[in-house]
């Protein structure tokens, strides 16, 4: 959960499919540990559609989260649109949105 969390800016913000959001990397860590704790072995691909600059240190990432359940092999997919800012050379998750899959595998 660390290391995941360690992935986005100090003030990230995450709105998971079902409205409910995350603000600081703080509380972004908590909300990963527990999310591994309650999920053990699910995986998560992101699968990219496009990917936009609209300055030198922002980019604009739109695509798909699909998340594969470890207990019953199902996958759920979700359009996610994500916000990356670059901090001190590195690409940080400043934004990232999560909506209900669109039918699209």
């Amino acid at each position: 959960a660390k290391a995941v969390a360690a992935s986005w800016t100090a003030e990230g913000e995450y709105t998971a499919d079902d409205g409910t959001t995350f603000r600081g990397r703080p509380a972004l860590e908590k909300a990963y540990a527990e999310f591994f704790a309650a999920n053990p072995g699910n995986s998560l691909d992101v699968e990219v559609d496009s990917i936009r600059f609209p300055s030198r240190d922002n980019a604009v990432v739109e695509g798909h989260f699909k998340q594969r359940k470890a207990k019953r092999g199902e996958l759920v997919v979700s359009r996610c649109s994500l916000l990356f800012a670059r901090e001190d050379g590195k690409w940080l998750i400043a934004i990232a949105r999560e909506w209900p899959g669109d039918g699209l595998s």
